[in-house]
């Protein structure tokens, strides 16, 4: 019979690298591509994306960060609700009203990062619209023309000057934008929501103005920058590119609101007193 031979081999064991390679896991970015930009689909895998520290921190001030301040959008939202509306049947339980809107609040957030849809992305966007406008009033007329002229050199300034527009346009779970499917091939039509903010806020003026002066300047202003805001929505349609939004609404809400006062100088000088 034969022995068995050992072979012996001058040959260094070669030094494995696992722990190397589990030291290099970032275990913090893995789980913030948990919530990643692209959207998830039965039919595709998952993709999980290696991120470095500025991409993180760049993806919660540019994703989470709006989402959840629209969150608590909708906790003031149903926080007024539950006052003006239904404070009459829950009189006894105000406590567990503002807990109840708070959960549901955050529930609304959780089911937005992991299951977010265009639906969702619509009702956060209002939800921040609607309390930005509300809330957010300028002290006077001239402020309020002040703020929208830079806003509209601000809208054309990131679009031709810095490319910035485009990159924040860009179909995510961030609600920065008013998002209206076209058809089922997946084309979109999309609304920033400081587009509507901006005159937002020059309304909330003229509607104090209008409600102590003139009660028919802000019924044409509002109905100006509307007409504003579709005209220039049916132009980037017609082009399918990307317009700057703030430009037409501003001029109108301005000239209208010039225009339209029976007391132009009263108008220029109107200030709200706190």
């Amino acid at each position: 019979m034969e022995k068995n031979k050992l072979v012996l081999s001058n040959e260094e064991p070669q030094e494995t690298n696992v722990y190397q390679q589990f030291g290099e896991i970032d275990l913090f970015s893995y789980s913030m591509s948990v919530m990643s930009l692209l959207p998830g689909s039965a039919e595709t895998p998952r993709i999980f994306v290696k991120l470095d520290f500025l991409d993180i921190i760049s993806e919660l001030f540019a994703i989470h960060l709006p989402i959840w301040a629209c969150v608590g959008c909708i906790h003031i939202i149903m926080l007024e609700s539950f006052s003006q509306h239904l404070s009459f049947y829950f009189y006894y339980h105000e406590e567990s009203m503002m807990y109840a809107s708070i959960l549901l609040s955050i529930l609304f957030g959780i089911f937005h990062e992991l299951y977010g849809n265009w639906i969702s992305n619509d009702i956060l966007a209002f939800a921040s619209i609607y309390v930005v406008c509300s809330r957010i009033q300028a002290v006077s007329y001239q402020t309020v023309v002040i703020f929208v002229i830079g806003m509209a050199i601000f809208d054309l300034f990131f679009l031709y000057v810095v490319d910035l527009l485009s990159t924040v346009t860009k179909h995510n779970r961030a609600p920065l934008m008013i998002i209206i499917p076209r058809d089922t091939k997946g084309h979109i039509q999309s609304l920033a929501t400081l587009d509507i903010m901006v005159p937002g806020v020059f309304l909330n003026v003229i509607l104090k103005y209008s409600s102590m002066y003139d009660s028919s300047l802000f019924i044409a202003t509002f109905s100006a920058i509307f007409g504003s805001l579709v005209l220039t929505m049916l132009f980037a349609v017609w082009r399918s590119k990307t317009t700057p939004a703030m430009v037409l609404p501003a001029i109108s809400a301005i000239f209208v609101s010039l225009a339209g006062s029976s007391h132009v100088e009263d108008l220029w000088k109107f200030m709200i007193k706190h």
